[in-house]
């Protein structure tokens, strides 16, 4: 297979990314309030990296991040799991590093992407949180097309 059209039709290849994830925190807790976004950071300075940054107001399980390039005819979907690198006692800060795939063979889910870094303008994203329970806490999205992309993101957008 050779390089995806959309991605590289409208962009040159993507050259370094600052960011990196410090270790996991493993510590098992519960929290019985929400669990929402409070800030959201995307950091990608043209070379080969991506980092999502999201702090959340309360604890949850999991952040997930979902990204959509959509353009001449082709659609790329891709999801990615942030692992949580800090917390307060009502915050918490999830994090994940994606190295620049250039070939769709060589994708991964939260470990690679195949969006280079100047293509951040062109995409529309989705960041949720999922409680301790399994339960979607908050979707909230952003980008090119975020209600027609995730309409099921009550809050797209509007961020805290």
């Amino acid at each position: 297979m050779g390089v995806r059209p959309f991605l590289w039709a409208i962009v040159p290849l993507a050259s370094a990314c600052s960011g990196g994830a410090s270790d996991p925190v493993t510590e098992q807790r519960t929290w019985d309030g929400d669990f929402l976004v409070d800030q959201v950071v995307l950091d990608c300075n043209g070379v080969n990296e991506w980092t999502y940054d999201v702090w959340t107001l309360g604890w949850g399980d999991e952040v997930t991040v979902e990204v959509v390039a959509d353009g001449f005819g082709y659609r790329w979907r891709e999801q990615h799991a942030l692992s949580e690198v800090d917390y307060g006692e009502d915050w918490a800060h999830f994090q994940v590093t994606l190295d620049q795939a250039y070939y769709e063979e060589d994708y991964a889910s939260s470990e690679s992407t195949l969006i280079a870094c100047e293509a951040k303008t062109f995409v529309t994203w989705a960041i949720a949180t999922w409680r301790y329970d399994g339960e979607l806490q908050e979707c909230i999205a952003y980008g090119v097309d975020p209600e027609g992309v995730f309409p099921t993101c009550a809050n797209w957008g509007q961020g805290h």
